[in-house]
C-alpha cells in the first residue's frame, strides 16, 4: 500500500468513533497497517504521541527522545512553516505533525536493547551549528559501543584533498587521502580505496585509532568523490553518484569511473603517498551505492584487490559485473536489521558468493541505513584485513 493511501485511510479512521488515541496505528516500513514485531524488525506507530505529551517532554529543547518498553519515542520542535520533518538515518520515515510546529514519531523496535539509532529529525533548526558527529543517539544497554576515533586536533597523520586530472572522465575529480604519520613514497603501506571521498574525514581518525591500539596496521585511505553537478547538468548529485557506482545502470559512466580509479588514482596513491601495489594489501570500501561499487570493482578486477568492505549493499545487480572468484577476494558485507530493502540484498549477495565458491561474510547490525553502522563495518573490516604486526606496541597517552 502506498504511504499516502495509508495516511488518508488513517485520517478517515480518526474521524470515526472507532479511533481511540491510546490505540495507535502500527505501520510497516512500507506504510501498510497491521505491523507486528513478529513479522517486521520495526513498526512505526501513528497516534502514539499527543501534542501535550510531546510539549512536556521537549520543555525548552528543540528535540528529545525517550524509551518505554520496546518503543522509542521522538519529539521535535520546528518552525511552524516547516512542511515536512523526516527521520535520518537508521529509521528513515516521516514524522507526524502534532500541531503548533511540534512533530513526533514512535517506533517499536526488535532487539531494542542492542539497538543504536540516530535521533536526527531533518531539517534541523540549528543546521549550521550541529555537526554530524554531535547528533544524539539512542543506544540500548547491550548495543555495540561507538567506534573509537582519534579526537579532532589530535590526529598525527594528515588529511589532504585535491583534484586529479582524468582523461577518462574528461574533467578533474576530487580525491581525499588520509596518510599515517611518517608514511611516504617508499613505505608501501596497505591501502583502502573508499567510495564517497568525504568519508575519509571520519574514517582516517578511525584507522589511526585502530593502529594506535594495535587493532590494525597503519593504513592509507584514498577517497573518491562524486561529481558536483554544474549549471548545465540535468542530473542531481545522487543520480551522478549512482551512475558512477552502479554496474549496469550507466555503463559508459561506470567504465569511465573505473578507468579513473585504475589509471589515475591508484598510480598516484602508490607513487606519491606510498600505497602498496600488492593485491593482498588493497581493500575496496563503500556503503549503500558505494558498497555496490566496491563489490562490482572487485569482481571486474579480482587480480587487483583482495578484500571488499561493503556496508548496506542494496544493488544485487552488482554481482553481474564479473565471475565470482574462488579464494582471491574476501567480501565483508553488512546490513542493518532495520533496513527492509538492503538487508535482503546483502544476505542474497553473501549466499550467492559462497554458493559459487567465493568467500563472503555477513554481519547484521541492530541499526538501519546509518553512518554509525557504516563506521562499525569499516572498522571491523579494516582490523580483519590488515592486522597489526606481532611486535606492535599500543600508543599510550602522554
Amino acid at each position: 500500500m502506498d504511504l499516502s493511501i495509508a495516511v488518508a485511510g488513517l485520517f478517515l479512521l480518526m474521524q470515526s468513533n472507532s479511533y481511540v488515541a491510546d490505540q495507535p496505528v502500527s505501520l510497516t516500513p512500507d506504510g501498510e497497517d497491521g505491523c507486528t514485531l513478529e513479522t517486521h524488525d520495526y513498526c512505526r506507530l501513528i497516534g502514539a504521541i499527543d501534542l501535550q505529551a510531546a510539549e512536556a517532554r521537549l520543555a525548552e529543547t528543540n528535540q528529545t527522545f525517550w524509551r518505554e518498553g520496546d518503543t522509542l519515542f521522538i519529539a521535535a520542535r520546528r518552525s511552524p512553516d516547516t512542511p515536512r520533518v523526516r527521520m535520518c538515518c537508521a529509521l528513515q520515515t516521516d514524522m507526524e505533525l502534532l500541531g503548533d510546529g511540534i512533530w513526533g514519531v514512535a517506533y517499536r523496535l526488535s532487539r531494542i536493547d542492542e539497538a543504536f539509532v540516530e535521533v536526527w529529525p531533518t531539517p534541523l533548526l540549528d543546521q549550521d551549528e550541529l555537526v554530524w558527529r554531535d547528533r544524539p543517539v539512542y543506544r540500548g544497554p547491550h548495543s555495540l559501543p561507538p567506534v573509537e576515533s582519534v579526537p579532532e586536533g589530535a590526529l598525527r597523520g594528515r588529511l589532504e584533498m585535491f583534484d586529479v586530472e582524468s582523461e577518462a572522465l574528461g574533467k578533474p575529480r576530487r580525491v581525499t587521502v588520509y596518510v599515517p604519520q611518517d608514511a611516504g613514497p617508499s613505505t608501501s603501506l596497505p591501502v583502502a580505496y573508499v567510495a564517497d571521498g568525504g568519508n575519509v574525514y571520519s574514517y582516517g581518525p578511525i584507522a589511526e585509532a585502530l593502529a594506535d591500539t594495535c587493532a590494525a596496521a597503519p593504513v592509507i585511505l584514498v577517497g573518491l568523490w562524486n561529481e558536483d553537478p554544474g549549471p548545465e547538468e540535468e542530473r542531481s548529485q545522487s543520480e551522478l553518484r549512482a551512475a558512477d557506482y552502479l554496474w549496469g545502470h550507466d555503463p559508459e559512466r561506470f567504465q569511465a569511473h573505473d578507468t579513473f580509479l585504475l589509471e589515475d588514482v591508484m598510480p598516484l596513491a602508490e607513487e606519491r603517498f606510498g600505497a602498496s601495489p600488492e593485491p593482498e594489501n588493497r581493500m575496496l570500501s563503500g556503503s549503500s551505492n558505494g558498497a555496490a561499487w566496491a563489490v562490482s570493482t572487485a569482481l571486474l578486477h579480482p587480480e587487483l584487490f583482495a578484500t571488499v568492505s561493503a556496508a548496506s549493499l542494496g544493488w544485487i545487480d552488482a554481482l553481474g559485473a564479473g565471475e565470482i572468484p574462488d579464494d582471491r577476494v574476501t567480501f565483508h558485507i553488512s546490513a542493518g536489521y532495520y533496513e527492509p530493502r538492503f538487508l535482503p540484498d546483502s544476505e542474497a549477495a553473501v549466499e550467492q558468493i559462497n554458493a559459487a565458491g567465493g568467500t563472503a561474510h555477513l554481519t547484521r547490525y541492530v541499526s538501519g541505513h546509518s553512518p554509525l553502522a557504516f563506521e562499525q563495518q569499516f572498522a571491523r573490516s579494516l582490523a580483519a584485513t590488515f592486522p597489526a604486526d606481532g611486535d606492535c606496541v599500543p600508543l599510550t597517552a602522554d
